[in-house]
């Protein structure tokens, strides 16, 4: 069996950066972003919600290709005949990331950051050269953020890294929201340095917005001590931010206390 290609895959969960990384990289002429997450369709069944909007979106993009007489347009209607292929393996997503050549390629998969370790597991055995960029945001800032959006509080981050490193060991690599937040051309340049590849183009800048207020005393001190309990493996590589995290942690604790 042809083994898939190296790529990237980069995920996070909602607020933590994704949508930076993705502006950030889409402009750049080294890296190739397929134009729907690939990676979260291996091995499912064709009546899977995933595939089907995976067809959806390349057959909706082929329309308007073609009104606009758009020269991806036979790329996109490839992509929808080829979704449907079996098996969906990790020689299907080779020829599926064909059309990158020489690039990079990176899948942008918001929906498989918070994936439980039975459902990570066997994409890390099938994309053996596969790494992950994996986005984490400081516990008590994201969850105040997410709650301001209406949108459930946060995993613990911590937990998080650790599913994905068990699932890819050695191959996971963090980005922190406030470095793309606060200084979005170093974080850029560490990003090209985890490529390999030069990315030329300016970083985006995130809209520095009035931060969202504080959730009640008990809810944040319950999700500090969530938080504090899986700092481990963020310690183990990041021991600094880490650190940081703990400090405001135990601020939320005793202020819940």
């Amino acid at each position: 069996m042809t083994a898939a290609p190296a790529l990237w895959i980069a995920t996070g969960p909602p607020l933590a950066g994704l949508g930076w990384l993705r502006a950030a990289l889409a402009p750049q002429p080294a890296v190739w972003l397929p134009p729907h997450p690939l990676v979260p369709l291996l091995g499912v069944p064709d009546d899977h919600p995933a595939v089907r909007a995976a067809v959806q979106d390349w057959q909706r993009d082929s329309a308007a290709m073609l009104r606009a007489g758009s020269a991806r347009l036979g790329h996109h209607r490839w992509l929808a005949r080829r979704a449907l292929d079996r098996p969906r393996d990790d020689r299907w997503l080779t020829s599926l990331c064909a059309p990158a050549g020489a690039r990079t390629v990176v899948d942008p998969c918001p929906g498989l950051a918070t994936a439980p370790a039975a459902a990570l597991a066997p994409l890390g055995a099938a994309l053996p050269r596969a790494r992950v960029l994996l986005l984490l945001r400081a516990p008590l800032e994201h969850a105040r953020a997410l709650a301001a959006a209406g949108a459930p509080l946060p995993e613990a981050p911590g937990a998080l890294l650790a599913r994905w490193e068990a699932a890819f060991p050695g191959r996971v690599a963090v980005l922190f929201h406030h470095a793309l937040q606060r200084q979005p051309q170093q974080a850029l340049a560490r990003v090209a340095a985890l490529l390999g590849r030069p990315l030329p183009r300016p970083a985006p800048v995130i809209r520095t917005l009035r931060p969202p207020p504080p959730l009640p005393p008990a809810t944040e001190a319950a999700l500090a001590q969530a938080a504090l309990a899986t700092l481990g493996p963020l310690a183990r590589h990041h021991p600094a931010e880490a650190a940081r995290w703990a400090a405001q942690l135990q601020g939320a604790l005793a202020r819940g206390a």
